[in-house]
């Protein structure tokens, strides 16, 4: 039989877009549901929708608690007067590989010898696993201290981590 223009035997490709009010638990929750398909005000058919929702969790095993600004940061090694290549490690915490965009923040403007680079934007985590992305400071300038902030952003979603950073410099 046909409905209108549309043969009941005919396959539709459709989209569904379920959006969830925002969760502030990292535990996984579990969505169940029911999708209505409805034709000028016929009930075609019935889905029931179950699903796993899961926020991807990272975590930095190297970071510390300061006293003074009771916010936890990174701090970092690093030689004055060379080129110092320091190894970053981020531990996946999830069941499942996530893919971060990386990012380096610094709200002045950078001096010209004063340089911290990623070497890789983009890093795939693999799922319950440590990671290593490397950051090339090169700190000419003499200073005692270089501040940035890692803003990680997890692809394809709206979820973002930042973890401020502190170079120490020596000799």
């Amino acid at each position: 039989e046909s409905l209108g223009l549309i043969k009941m035997e005919t396959n539709l490709p459709m989209k569904l877009n379920v959006r969830v009010s925002k969760c502030t638990e990292m535990k996984p929750r579990t969505l169940i549901g029911e999708c209505y398909v409805i034709w000028e005000g016929l009930k075609l058919a019935s889905i029931t929708l179950r699903a796993i929702l899961q926020t991807p969790l990272i975590s930095f095993p190297k970071l510390l608690q300061t006293s003074i600004c009771q916010t936890p940061l990174l701090k970092l090694p690093v030689h004055i007067n060379k080129r110092n290549l320091i190894p970053l490690r981020i531990k996946n915490d999830s069941h499942f590989p996530i893919t971060l965009d990386l990012e380096l923040y610094h709200p002045e403007l950078e001096e010209q010898e004063e340089r911290v680079i990623l070497a890789a934007s983009v890093t795939v985590l693999a799922p319950n696993g440590l990671n290593i992305v490397n950051l090339i400071v090169k700190n000419f300038t003499g200073a005692k201290e270089i501040r940035r902030v890692l803003i990680a952003k997890v692809k394809n979603s709206s979820l973002f981590y930042s973890v401020p950073l502190v170079f120490e410099c020596f000799n």
